[in-house]
C-alpha cells in the first residue's frame, strides 16, 4: 500500500465532498428562489389582471357618469326652454298689439291733422305725435321704427 497516495486520495475526497455539499446546498438554495420566483410571477399576473379589470371599471364608470351629466345638466333638460317659448310668443303678441295701436294713434292724429283749424299752426297734433311716439318708444324702439315706415 502507498500510505502517501492514499492519504492524497482521502484528502481529495474530502475536499471533493465538500464541495459536492457546497453545490448541493446551492442546488436546493436556487430551487427554493426558483419557486418564490414562480410564486411572485403568479401573484403579480393575477394583481395586473386585477388592476386592468379595475381601470375598465373606472373607464365605464366615468362614461356612465359623463352621460348622467348630459342628462341632468343638458340643455334639453332645462325647464326654462318651454317657458321661454311661451315668453317669446307673449312677447311677440305684445310687439304686436303695441305696433297696432301706435299705428292707430298715428292715423287718429294725422287724421285731426289734415281737417283744417282757425288759428292753429299745426303743432299741437305734432307734438302729442312726438309724445306718443316717446312713449311707445321707451317701450320698444323697434315698434316705432316700425309704425313711422308703415306711414
Amino acid at each position: 500500500m502507498n500510505l502517501p497516495a492514499e492519504i492524497a486520495q482521502l484528502k481529495h475526497s474530502a475536499v471533493v465532498s465538500q464541495w459536492l455539499n457546497t453545490l448541493q446546498e446551492q442546488v436546493a438554495s436556487v430551487a427554493g428562489i426558483e419557486s418564490q420566483l414562480v410564486d411572485k410571477t403568479a401573484e403579480l399576473k393575477s394583481k395586473t389582471e386585477a388592476l386592468a379589470a379595475a381601470d375598465l371599471k373606472i373607464q365605464a364608470l366615468m362614461l356612465e357618469l359623463a352621460r348622467y351629466k348630459r342628462i341632468s345638466f343638458g340643455r334639453t333638460s332645462e325647464a326654462i326652454g318651454s317657458q321661454l317659448s311661451l315668453f317669446e310668443e307673449a312677447l311677440h303678441s305684445d310687439i304686436a298689439a303695441v305696433q297696432e295701436e301706435l299705428t292707430q294713434t298715428v292715423r287718429t292724429l294725422s287724421s285731426t291733422d289734415s281737417a283744417p283749424r282757425r288759428g292753429s299752426s299745426g303743432r299741437q297734433t305734432l307734438r302729442s305725435i312726438y309724445l306718443v311716439l316717446n312713449i311707445v318708444m321707451s317701450l320698444n324702439p323697434v315698434c316705432v321704427m316700425n309704425a313711422v315706415r308703415r306711414l
